[in-house]
């Protein structure tokens, strides 16, 4: 952690996405991006470290903005966050005929080939996300839980029947990673496929 004169630690918790594009390929939510980066003339307040490598919207992609970050960091996300899956991978309009609803619904219900798109999707998302090279000041807690805004929950973050990772629940592994209990700050859930939580 850096500290300030009186001994105050500081870092940043990180709720990270990884952003792709939808399943025809289009780039939907980098032009997204892209619109707002132009609206806001954001351009400016971006890292130059990134934007002199590529084209800016990319620069809000966590996967390309992250390396740049120097605060001590513990990122948490899922592998196969729901919102991501349901908005940027299958966006409505890329179905019609609402062939995916069930199974964006309940991961569970997907069929052999959906349920080969979404896996296909977390291993992009590892990929993108990388993890970084191991330190003591960057952490991580990536679980496989179909699930978006599960950071806000007490029962999330505490309850030993949600999310664990070698036996640390979220609010383990993120109090050892902030007060340097231990070494390993890398927490990645070995589950190989997306699934409901709750």
């Amino acid at each position: 952690m850096f500290a300030f004169q009186f001994g105050i630690g500081i870092g940043a918790l990180a709720k990270s996405e990884h952003l792709c594009n939808t399943i025809s390929g289009a780039p939907n939510i980098q032009k997204m991006y892209q619109n707002v980066e132009d609206l806001h003339g954001s351009v400016k307040n971006l890292p130059m470290s990134c934007t002199s490598k590529m084209e800016p919207s990319l620069c809000f992609f966590p996967q390309h903005v992250v390396p740049n970050v120097e605060t001590p960091l513990f990122i948490f996300n899922s592998a196969y966050d729901s919102w991501q899956i349901n908005n940027s991978l299958i966006p409505s309009d890329l179905d019609p005929q609402h062939v995916w609803d069930q199974c964006k619904n309940q991961i569970n219900s997907c069929t052999f080939s959906q349920r080969t798109i979404i896996k296909d999707f977390g291993v992009e998302f590892m990929k993108a996300f990388g993890g970084g090279t191991p330190s003591s000041t960057r952490g991580y807690f990536i679980t496989s839980c179909h699930i978006h805004q599960d950071i806000i929950w007490d029962k999330y973050w505490f309850d030993t029947s949600g999310p664990t990772i070698y036996n640390k629940t979220i609010a383990e592994a993120v109090g050892d990673w902030f007060f340097d209990r231990t070494g390993n700050h890398q927490h990645i859930d070995p589950y190989p496929f997306a699934r409901d939580c709750y």
